[in-house]
């Protein structure tokens, strides 16, 4: 190679470039620059001289873990599609699936050049489930068969089969079941990253022998693919995937123009799809697609050519989510696809040329309006491959046309776009010129125009030193660092009194900047206690009238002795947040060496375009002593005089107070007083309101218990454990016997505040209903509680609704032609009323429509942390209540059903049998005389145990 030569070569100089350089891509390379030289060994075979024994041959065991992991790399010549053959043992005593245990875990590493993939087979003799097999990224993020894993195959039903598999490029010989983790899809491109293939048994502890022989088959591909492939590839309109974690429903919008066309592409389905995925896609002229998906289902449903604005609506009726889409324009069939977007501004791909039928892969390169943007070309060995950038490209002919810019003579290859102005689609050729066949990596890089929210920062700075012209973001990483955590232990300074303190300072934006992890050295013998906390408010700066709200998460992990990153502490959903090496045992077990403590924060939410300049103050103590605060304590107020009391931490050592409304202070230790008990009596006829208040960076938890009478352990009463303050409550039959209250000062130290409110009849939440205008008819107005009763008088039936017209009965006893129905309110609440079940009575012939709203007076965004419940049940033998008691029994059908988090508003239909005919009262059927003259019924069930309060309206009508 010709390292003088002009890197870049655009179309101003393509002339000159043929004249002055003709020979140049012609020049051998060193031969030490080809790899496919430097692996020419084959795995060792039992019975040849080389081979040790299990496993593969090395005569020792395949480690349970990255570290100890069993290396193949070099016995692959790594020269195009190769297969080897490894035999391995294993000494399960028990189920191995999810656990690192080294009796059942073989851990195999490879490293693979730039544009290979692999695939992998585990056999055995037997037909039982004795083996699996998960693969994924060899960084250190891979910690189990499924941790970390892009996916994993085990027998299940199917041992029979003798064998599981897995491959890179997602055509798994998985005869079993098979599942992807971590949002990871399939075709996985290595890009010549190290890769992990961990072989677990899963019950392969029943057999005597526990031997398995495994094939790993090496291929080259392009982009993730196996061979010379190209897929269909998109211009993208719409981008909904499987994100966050769990969602009942998402929606959002595209636009085509005339003559315009898109398709609507599934790119990943979970195993839940088929009873819980849908899609409904609303078009322009009004009318509906609804699209049911099979589990596991990936790839076209449908293409839309009409023009306006389309709306395409996810839901999942567990409220887990599940599934992702694509809407995309067809731009053809390629190699692969470049793309960057407003929050991520790099890609890549890997790919193989050679001389053989396969001289040139083509990638379409999505270039945003205003960005900057390069392409760089790596590969190892002695090929000459050459860069090409092109503005068109005709399917039809396979050609491409607009050469914009190429490079030729160098290694790398490098081709600078610069700023190309609008949005543009570019078409990159990687060409093989000469030499040996090659793996490459295409890396594509970009700048905005203008920079976007945290382009500058100073991630780690001490507060009050950052230089906001720099681009220094602390590494991200949803679980692990994806590089070295910025240190700052610099920021900390000697107290003086045998502690450190420091401060230091960062920033995040929604979408754009997510995580930031740090790392501080920690000296022997001391712990350490850190604070996250963010502006909150109005933000001038940002805007004048825009309450600024968001949600960082904050962690803390050690570096252990043998190198693991192990989680001590985490705080979320409080502000701020507080962390501390307190909660670990590891941390206590290797108090005695210097420590690495690993600090990473996670935005879940905050203001879009928003930079929020988040603190983080941390202190190190001596951790072998115990605190001066706690030499005297004073719990409760009724220390003697000159003397100290605190409260037990068992509750046969709490401190008897007395049985009236109160507030008492008191003091706790998340390492050397955790908790505190006190003694309660509670007369009959009462119940008590017990909060605890504390400093918002603590975190501290509440329980009532009452002593087992027969067995004499703590049986529970109420608790609470992510509030400020938090409140438990006793019930009525609770009462008659002393109740203990335990507060636990689970992360921090400080003083606490309790306060207990005693309550009778009349006074406690939700004794004074009127769900569905029942207030005159059933006891407090409350709806009933149980989908099962003993009698009619266990059901609510609406009949004497106030609200709405629910009555079927005329005043002499007949029965209606028909009711209205109409809107119902009703209450539920966590503690004190879970659940509100109704039974509605149906006009003959009809069914019933219930349209809930249960947020009233918003969104369904107050609901966010409530899991709701709403069901339509049906009992089959109308004229008796539901119950399994009974002979026969009358079990509760579902008919509807419905469960999820942050819901608003939601319809449910019930279907007019059996809902929707009369039946006789006694149970006699027409053929035997029966008079079929009462009407059916509808059971409904409202609930959620973590409603708070929470107010919901049934818009119930007939149809």
């Amino acid at each position: 190679m010709n390292e003088n030569a002009t890197r870049s070569v655009n179309l101003t100089l393509l002339m000159i470039v043929s004249v002055c350089l003709p020979l140049a891509g012609g020049l051998d390379a060193p031969s030490e620059l080809d790899r496919a030289q430097e692996r020419t060994e084959t795995a060792p075979q039992p019975g040849s001289a080389n081979c040790y024994g299990y496993d593969a041959c090395r005569g020792i065991d395949a480690g349970a873990n990255l570290s100890a992991s069993m290396n193949l790399s070099d016995d692959f010549a790594m020269a195009g599609d190769e297969t080897n053959t490894y035999y391995g043992l294993m000494n399960g005593t028990g189920l191995c699936n999810y656990n690192a245990a080294a009796t059942c875990n073989d851990v195999y590493l490879l490293d693979l050049p730039m544009g290979y993939g692999f695939s992998v087979t585990v056999a055995w003799n037997g037909t039982g489930n004795d083996f699996g097999v998960g693969i994924g990224p060899g960084d250190g993020s891979m910690t189990g068969s499924s941790a970390g894993a892009w996916g994993r195959c085990y027998a299940g039903s199917s041992g029979a089969a003798g064998y599981v598999g897995m491959s890179s490029d997602g055509e798994h010989d998985c005869p079993g079941y098979q599942y992807n983790y971590g949002g990871y899809t399939f075709p996985q491109d290595v890009q010549g990253d190290p890769v992990l293939i961990w072989v677990f048994g899963y019950e392969v502890y029943n057999q005597p022998i526990q031997d398995y022989t495994m094939n790993i088959t090496i291929w080259t591909g392009d982009g993730g693919l196996r061979g010379d492939v190209t897929t269909p590839q998109y211009h993208i309109l719409l981008d909904m995937p499987d994100e966050p974690a769990s969602w009942s429903s998402q929606s959002d919008t595209f636009e085509l123009g005339e003559g315009d066309s898109a398709d609507l592409i599934i790119t990943s389905c979970d195993s839940w799809c088929t009873p819980e995925s849908s899609v409904t896609v609303t078009l322009p002229d009004g009318s509906t697609d609804n699209h049911a998906l099979p589990d596991f289902f990936e790839g076209w449903l449908a293409t839309y050519n009409q023009s306006g604005e389309y709306t395409v609506d996810k839901d999942d009726t567990f409220g887990d989510g599940g599934f992702g889409l694509i809407v995309g324009q067809s731009i053809g069939n390629f190699s692969g696809r470049l793309s960057v977007d407003e929050f991520t501004y790099e890609d890549s791909a890997a790919g193989h040329v050679g001389s053989t039928g396969d001289d040139s892969d083509i990638y379409a390169v999505w270039v945003p309006e205003t960005y900057f943007a390069n392409l760089t070309l790596h590969w190892d060995n002695s090929a000459d491959l050459d860069l090409r950038v092109y503005t068109g490209y005709d399917s039809a002919t396979d050609t491409l046309t607009g050469l914009i810019a190429a490079s030729y003579y160098d290694q790398p290859e490098f081709v600078d776009l610069g700023q190309l102005g609008e949005g543009v689609l570019l078409f990159a050729e990687v060409r093989h010129y000469a030499g040996v066949s090659a793996g490459y990596s295409l890396e594509y890089q970009t700048e905005p125009g203008a920079p976007p929210p945290c382009f500058y920062q100073d991630d780690g700075a001490a507060i009050g030193e950052g230089d906001f012209t720099q681009t220094n973001d602390a590494t991200g990483g949803s679980w692990s660092p994806e590089d070295v955590a910025n240190d700052v232990t610099g920021t900390a300074s000697d107290d003086g009194d045998g502690t450190w303190s420091g401060a230091f300072g960062g920033t995040m934006c929604a979408g754009y900047d997510t995580a930031d992890w740090y790392q501080i050295t920690v000296p022997a013998g001391m712990g350490m206690w850190a604070m996250l906390e963010w502006p909150e408010g109005i933000d001038s700066n940002f805007n004048d009238t825009i309450e600024i709200e968001g949600d960082i998460s904050f962690g803390m992990y050690m570096v252990t002795s043998s190198g693991f990153n192990s989680f001590m502490s985490s705080s979320y959903g409080f502000h701020p947040q507080a962390v501390a090496t307190n909660e670990s045992f590891t941390w206590a077990n290797e108090l005695g060496s210097d420590s690495t403590v690993l600090l990473r924060l996670l935005l879940n939410d905050m203001n879009e375009d928003y930079e929020s300049n988040y603190t983080v103050t941390f202190s190190m103590y001596n951790a072998t002593e115990m605190p001066p605060e706690l030499a005297c304590q004073n719990d409760a107020g009724l220390a003697p005089v000159d003397g100290c009391l605190d409260a037990g931490n068992v509750y046969q050592d709490s401190i008897n107070i007395s049985t009236n409304n109160q507030s008492f202070g008191g003091y706790g230790h998340d390492e050397w007083d955790d908790y505190d008990y006190y003694k309660i009596y509670m007369p009959d006829n009462y119940v008590m309101e017990v909060c605890v208040e504390f400093p918002n960076q603590n975190d501290v938890d509440l329980n009532i218990y009452f002593v087992n009478p027969t067995w004499g352990w703590l049986s529970f009463v109420g608790s609470s454990y992510s509030d400020n303050p938090e409140c438990a409550y006793s019930q009525y039959d609770d009462a008659g016997q002393d109740l203990y209250i335990r507060v636990w000062t689970d992360r921090g130290a400080g003083e606490y505040e309790v306060s207990i409110t005693l309550l009778t009849p009349g006074l406690v939440p939700g004794d004074n209903q009127d769900d569905c205008g029942l207030a005159g008819t059933y006891p407090n107005g409350d709806a009933g509680d149980l989908v099962y009763g003993n009698s009619w008088d266990d059901f609510t039936f609406t009949n004497e609704s106030t609200q709405a017209d629910l009555n079927p009965y005329h005043e002499n006893g007949t029965v209606r032609d028909y009711w209205a129905g109409g809107i119902c309110t009703g209450w539920i609440d966590g503690v004190w009323d879970p659940w509100d079940y109704y039974a509605i009575a149906v006009p003959e012939g009809h069914y019933v429509q219930i349209d809930y709203d249960m947020d009233p007076d918003g969104d369904g965004s107050e609901n966010s942390g409530v899991y709701n419940y709403l069901y339509m049940f049906m009992c089959q033998q109308q004229h008796l209540w539901c119950s399994w008691s009974t002979t026969p029994a009358n079990p509760a059908y579902f008919i509807e059903q419905y469960a999820g988090y942050g819901t608003d508003e939601l319809t449910q239909i019930s279907g007019l049998w059996p809902v929707g005919s009369f039946h006789n009262s006694s149970g006699i059927s027409a053929a035997q005389g029966g008079v079929m003259d009462t009407p059916g019924w509808l059971y409904v069930r409202v609930g959620g145990f973590s409603a708070d309060n929470q107010d919901y309206t049934m818009n119930i009508t007939f149809h």
